[in-house]
């Protein structure tokens, strides 16, 4: 459902995200601090102890094996949901989305397709802290990849329909 307009961008991506989990028994949460600490906004706290760590789980601090843990459980039929904490922590590991996910379905006739949503956080600043690692904005790395859908909300209401439809 939508989301109470009172709620935050992250409670209402967080309220999504819980819905889906229980409607979705393959869904799959997953990335750096994702589980123990919530992730890097809190956007997924409190989800591991309702779904528990099958999951919802951390993963180790690298980018690549992320997404291709991801790659590898959407291709045996579960639906993944990494994070990736910052933007520009995406591009080391752009080649998992460009050269792999968004190419599978061309590349096999549509014999597989993946069905990952990838969330990243993006849009903030934060002062004084992490200097381009942590303020990076560069959608374009993303915007020309063929086969990819961006989805970039502008308010809570957006974010939850987004990630649904996603």
């Amino acid at each position: 459902g939508v989301p109470d307009e009172r709620l935050t961008l992250a409670q209402a991506i967080n309220a999504e995200l819980a819905d889906l989990l229980g409607s979705r028994p393959g869904m799959l949460l997953f990335g750096e601090d994702v589980a123990r600490k919530g992730g890097v906004y809190g956007v997924t706290r409190g989800l591991l102890k309702k779904f528990g760590a099958g999951r919802v789980f951390d993963t180790v601090l690298d980018e690549q094996s992320i997404l291709g843990l991801a790659l590898g459980t959407g291709l045996s039929g579960l639906l993944p949901v990494p994070e990736i904490q910052y933007l520009a922590y995406l591009h080391n590991a752009l080649d998992q989305i460009r050269g792999e996910a968004a190419t599978l379905g061309f590349f096999s006739q549509r014999q597989y397709a993946n069905p990952m949503v990838v969330r990243v956080a993006g849009y903030a600043y934060q002062k004084g802290f992490g200097g381009h690692f942590h303020n990076d904005n560069a959608v374009g790395a993303l915007r020309d990849i063929p086969g990819l859908v961006i989805a970039s909300p502008s308010r809570p209401d957006d974010a939850a329909g987004m990630l649904r439809t996603c």
